[in-house]
């Protein structure tokens, strides 16, 4: 039985600015290793999200890029809407996702020039995006997509693949592409705004339990982490348990992120103790 307290607290369903536009997964390859196919910033559910080539020559991840390192591939011949750049992402918990990238086809050993967006989830079949064409040239500017918003099928989702389809065997220098032609990927930034749900209450419940400066968060959701932020972003606390207590924080207010088997929550909690 939930006992009286001396601690009260405010829940406010919020959509939160800190957490807007997230970043799900960045591929910026700072390394110039094989490490770099994973995204080096991410959420926690694409922490094995990976990209691949796919048709291609294996990926070379040691060639310089747009800021530090890309990822480069060769032996694009024959690839006309056979052979693609490829990541996996999770976007549960996010919506409005959308998408950055810049490309880069070699001068000499000029790689395809046309490229085009498109998307699959886990059972379906690749559509495209939008009706764009990515033109990739000697540079990192003309193939630029910033924040290109992504349809709505692509939010929410526990599977999600991306491609950049090679849509052409002609090649940058309008040559045909040779097996030694090459194309590159860099600064590849997925970001999503989270979902948050007015049925928050009914998955994890927040409470006071006694008034001894202690804040239960009692779960019925099989996986729980609770993050708790301040209201200027910084992270205070985490913890993985089904029922966690929290030593009571300053007086004001915090955020909660919520992340369990249901989705990704936040709401904002105004801390008095009295």
């Amino acid at each position: 039985m939930k006992q009286a307290v001396t601690l009260f607290i405010m829940l406010f369903i919020m959509k939160a600015s800190i957490f807007s536009q997230a970043v799900i997964a960045r591929w910026s390859f700072p390394t110039g290793t094989a490490a770099d196919s994973l995204p080096d910033e991410f959420s926690p559910e694409n922490i094995n999200s990976f990209i691949s080539a796919i048709g291609t020559s294996v990926i070379d991840f040691s060639k310089n890029g747009f800021t530090t390192k890309a990822a480069q591939t060769t032996q694009w011949e024959d690839g006309e809407n056979l052979k693609y750049w490829h990541i996996s992402l999770n976007t549960s918990g996010y919506k409005d996702i959308t998408i950055s990238s810049v490309q880069q086809s070699g001068g000499t050993n000029a790689g395809p020039k046309y490229f085009k967006l498109q998307y699959r989830l886990s059972a379906g079949t690749w559509m495209d995006v939008n009706t764009d064409t990515i033109y990739n040239t000697n540079d990192w500017t003309t193939s630029e997509l910033s924040n290109v918003l992504l349809p709505n099928l692509c939010d929410n989702q526990p599977e999600l693949f991306i491609r950049w389809l090679c849509i052409t065997d002609s090649s940058s220098n309008n040559t045909i592409v040779q097996p030694n032609g090459t194309s590159k990927i860099d600064d590849i930034v997925v970001k999503g705004d989270v979902i948050n749900h007015t049925d928050i209450l009914s998955l994890v419940k927040p409470w006071v339990y006694s008034s001894n400066g202690v804040l239960y968060v009692e779960n019925n959701s099989a996986s729980f982490t609770q993050e708790i932020y301040s209201l200027s972003g910084r992270l205070i606390s985490v913890s993985e348990h089904n029922s966690q207590s929290e030593k009571m924080l300053q007086n004001g207010f915090y955020i909660v992120r919520i992340i369990c088997d249901k989705g990704i929550y936040c709401f904002k909690i105004y801390v008095y103790n009295d």
